[in-house]
Parts: structure tokens; C-alpha cells; sequence
């Protein structure tokens, strides 16, 4: 080796994209913010891994990117590495926790299946399972730094337990085996009352309690009112049902009476995600009050047929703050507004 390599400093470098690299130890000296900032720039999550490795000081920085989401689905080697990651010091880093049942998509709707799954592939509803995410849910919400929660649960209810009015009986059976684990981590919600700004609860399956009241399980009990305060960015919906009955007092009976009163003066956004006219011709719009209120959307409901002008206009006048609306699903999507220089609302 020549003295003028030898001589050379000898730098690992950290690529955030081809046509970058930056000596560690320069990137090192960089305030946090910087750092973030250039980290961000790397679009696979494997790299960022990588990144880590470098130093002690880059350790920290992508230790908050790559850390900074983290999630399970309903198999057992996914909710026990869940658990094993909230036991550990990356827990400080953890600012989201997702759970999704693995029949959903990353929205929510109901994924394709696989016409030869692989039995790692497959979901497991067992109380084994259920346990480990319970208490992944009551380790997350003991995090100091979380802000976000998703509940994503299975995107269809079995027409088998439906009664002939549409409601809902649960039962030991594997067909209800989905149902049962959300109710469980609906209980733990309810009862570890994490304060989140922003919260997710996507296909919630109203059930008939014990005293044959229509509810999700708990979603009117005092925890739950203290996560609602808190919450800035709320999405909630229904599964998907063969019957307008069921979701229509889902609206009616859970969210117009224990959610939206809940959600006083905190909210921000609000989305609201259910199949057919229900979610309009459910709720009570007229007493409805967000005062903070800068974006609604309207999921899967029928654009041309639901919440006409009349209704719209009285609710965007008592919303000074709102500056947009969404309404419809897929291509069939209605977008409105607020237009500032003309005091008045744009359609697209």
C-alpha cells in the first residue's frame, strides 16, 4: 500500500440515495434535525438497518426513523416479535403501533386471497395469539413517545352470525374467532386509555351485549372517553355486511352517541369509512360540533344519492375552519373545497 493511502483518512460512508455518500464521522456532527432530514431521504427500510450499524450516533438517529412505526397481524411469530420489540430499549423510539388483520388491506378493505396460502400465511385467531397482543397493546400504551394507534380488524362478518334483523350474536365458533379478538383488544383499549392524537379503528363489528344493546364492546365506556378527548385524527368504520340495518345503527346508536360527543374541541380530521348511504343517513349532522374541524371524509358512500346541499351547507357553516370535504370510493369521488378569494366552496 502506497504512504498516501496510508495516510488517508479512512471514513465509512453512509448512501442515502446513488449520487450521495457522507463521511460518518461529518455526518455525525450534524444537528439531529440535518440528520433526520437526510435519513429520510432512504426509501427502504432495510437500508436504514443498515444505516444503524455505522455508528453510535447514526445508531440513534435511524433508530427513530426505522423504529418509528411499528406493527403485527394476527400470526404468532408476528405478534410475539411485536411483544419482543416493545420489551426492549428500541421501545423508546416507537411513536406508532399498527395491528391489521391479515385478510385486510392496508386500508382496511378486504385483501385477495391467495389460492395457495402458505400456512405462515394464514391467520390465527387462538387465545395463544390473542394473549400476545393484548399485551403488546398494554405495552404500547404505557410508551412515553405514542401518538398513533391503527386497529385494522377483519373486513367481513360472517352472514352466519347474523340473526334475521341483522344483528350480531357472539359465539365460541371459529366463525366468530375474529370477532372475539377484537373485542379483546377493544377491552384493553378501553382500559389502558393511552392518550394518542391520532387513532384508527377500521372495521369495528357491532355486537349485541349482555343486556341486548347495540355496541362495539366497551366503545362507550369511560376509557374510551378519555382516549376520544385527546384524539386530532380520527378514522373509524364498519365491516362489510349483506344487510343496511346493522350499519345503519352502528352510526346511529355507537358513533353519534359515544364517539362524535366525545371528540369535543381535539379533532381535526375525521374519516369516516362505511359500504352504502348508512354513514349519512345515520348520523345527526345538525348536532354535530368540531369546532376544529379541517377535514372530513365520507368512505364508500354513494356520492349522488346522500347528505345533499341543505345538510352540507348548515355543516360547513359551523365549521369556519373546514377546508375540505371528501365523499365516495374508488373513481366515484366528489371533492369540495374551500375557496378563500370567492367566500365560497370549489367542486371537483
Amino acid at each position: 500500500m502506497t504512504p498516501l493511502l496510508e495516510s488517508r483518512p479512512k471514513y465509512k460512508t453512509v448512501s442515502t440515495q446513488a449520487s450521495h455518500s457522507v463521511p460518518s464521522t461529518m455526518f455525525s456532527s450534524l444537528p439531529v434535525e440535518i440528520q433526520l432530514m437526510v435519513l429520510n431521504e432512504i426509501s427502504s427500510i432495510n437500508d436504514i438497518l443498515r444505516v444503524r450499524t455505522v455508528n453510535k450516533a447514526l445508531r440513534n438517529a435511524a433508530s427513530a426513523l426505522a423504529f418509528r412505526t411499528v406493527g403485527a397481524t394476527n400470526r404468532d411469530h408476528s405478534a410475539l416479535n411485536l411483544v419482543s420489540l416493545l420489551e426492549s430499549d428500541l421501545a423508546q423510539y416507537v411513536r406508532e403501533v399498527v395491528y391489521r388483520d391479515i385478510a385486510a388491506e392496508g386500508e382496511g378493505r378486504a385483501g385477495k386471497p391467495s389460492s395457495t396460502p402458505s400456512p405462515g400465511a394464514l391467520p390465527d385467531y387462538g387465545l395463544a395469539v390473542e394473549s400476545t397482543l393484548v399485551y403488546a397493546l398494554l405495552l404500547a400504551a404505557r410508551l412515553p413517545r405514542l401518538t398513533t394507534l391503527r386497529l385494522i380488524f377483519h373486513p367481513e362478518l360472517p352472514e352466519a352470525r347474523c340473526n334475521k334483523f341483522g344483528n350480531v350474536h357472539l359465539h365460541k365458533c371459529d366463525a366468530c374467532a375474529p370477532l372475539h379478538l377484537q373485542c379483546a383488544l377493544l377491552t384493553t383499549l378501553e382500559t389502558s386509555a393511552p392518550r394518542l392524537r391520532a387513532l384508527t379503528l377500521v372495521n369495528l363489528t357491532p355486537m349485541l351485549n349482555d343486556l341486548s344493546m347495540l355496541d362495539v364492546h366497551m366503545l362507550h365506556g369511560s376509557g374510551f372517553s378519555q382516549v376520544f378527548t385527546s384524539v386530532e385524527h380520527l378514522r373509524i368504520g364498519t365491516a362489510s355486511w349483506g344487510t343496511e340495518s346493522l350499519p345503519h345503527l352502528f352510526w346511529w346508536a355507537v358513533v353519534s352517541r359515544y364517539v362524535l360527543p366525545n371528540l369535543l374541541e381535539s379533532v381535526t380530521s375525521l374519516t369516516l369509512v362505511g359500504d352504502g348511504p348508512s354513514i349519512c343517513a345515520a348520523i345527526a349532522w345538525e348536532k354535530v360540533a368540531l369546532p376544529r374541524l379541517q377535514y372530513l371524509a365520507l368512505e364508500g358512500v354513494d356520492v349522488a344519492s346522500v347528505w345533499g346541499g341543505d345538510e352540507r351547507e348548515k355543516f360547513v357553516n359551523r365549521h369556519p375552519m373546514l377546508e375540505c370535504i371528501d365523499m365516495g370510493c374508488g373513481e366515484d369521488r366528489a371533492r369540495w373545497t374551500r375557496n378563500a378569494d370567492v367566500q365560497g366552496w370549489d367542486a371537483s
